[in-house]
């Protein structure tokens, strides 16, 4: 259907100011993540050749996935705990998991309903395969806000996404929500659980359950680096992880602005279409 000129003129204007912000974005987030890798001089993850290696019996626990004891992952874990203070994630934020659905529980408009494949470009797809109706938004009980984390832990695991003012959504169960205490600042932990670190600690804590890998409750336990244990260090460690998170908000902002434009570009074509439809 034809709309009228001048709102395919309105339309193509929001849209494309809607994906400049967003890429503006996920280059402002990129360069978050590499300030923060700077600010930690976290070292290169060597995969190199070490496809056999020898674990003590007594080492292994309740893990039971090799990767966890592969002589890459160790090294950065030793290197980890070596040089900085350290505490799991699970003592620094509330961790909740998504919950399951039925088909039923989907809409084709409402609240966007999040699964692994929505985790992207920093954050979750402004228009999902399914969305979730305000009933079942209350059903889930899973209130979210600005600063919230989600956090794949099957499929696409390890994947992470920060949530603004415009991401008001429900998740599955494939999909843990990560809410920092007053503490620790929540950009702060994105940009390690979006970075080496938190990809690294992510693999090392898959296990392979028949076909589908997933992480079960281990994002508890993934190393966040709070200070260096060298206290000349420490000045310095501050300053530069503060202009990470800096970069990385402004990256939250433009990702708002993109959100709101691509929004009202789609919500000007619904109307438009239903006008004509009547």
């Amino acid at each position: 259907p034809l709309l009228p000129f001048e709102l395919q003129t309105r339309v193509d204007s929001l849209a494309w100011e809607g994906l400049s912000h967003l890429y503006k974005s996920v280059s402002e987030y990129e360069k978050a993540v590499r300030a923060m890798e700077a600010a930690l001089c976290v070292p290169e993850l060597r995969t190199g050749d070490d496809r056999d290696f020898t674990v003590a019996a007594n080492q292994f626990g309740f893990m039971w996935t090799p990767r966890f004891y592969k002589p890459s992952y160790v090294r950065l874990v030793k290197w980890l705990l070596t040089h900085f203070d350290c505490e799991p994630l699970g003592e620094m934020a509330h961790i909740e998991r998504g919950k399951g659905t039925r088909v039923s529980d989907y809409a084709t408009h409402g609240i966007p309903f999040v699964r692994t494949t929505s985790l992207t470009n920093f954050g979750i797809d402004p228009f999902p395969d399914h969305y979730a109706s305000e009933d079942i938004e209350e059903l889930f009980e899973q209130p979210v806000g600005d600063g919230d984390i989600l956090f794949s832990i099957e499929g696409k695991i390890g994947q992470v996404a920060y949530l603004t003012t415009e991401d008001t959504c429900v998740f599955k169960n494939h999909i843990e929500l990560v809410r920092c205490n007053g503490g620790v600042n929540s950009m702060f932990v994105y940009l390690i659980l979006a970075g080496l670190l938190g990809k690294a600690q992510a693999d090392k804590n898959t296990v392979v359950q028949a076909t589908l890998p997933g992480m079960a409750s281990r994002l508890r336990t993934m190393l966040i680096p709070i200070r260096p244990k060298n206290v000349s260090e420490q000045a310095n460690f501050e300053c530069s992880t503060a202009e990470a998170v800096r970069v990385g908000l402004e990256a939250s902002a433009e990702r708002v602005i993109a959100v709101k434009k691509l929004r009202e570009a789609s919500s000007l074509v619904d109307h438009a279409l239903e006008e004509l439809a009547s």
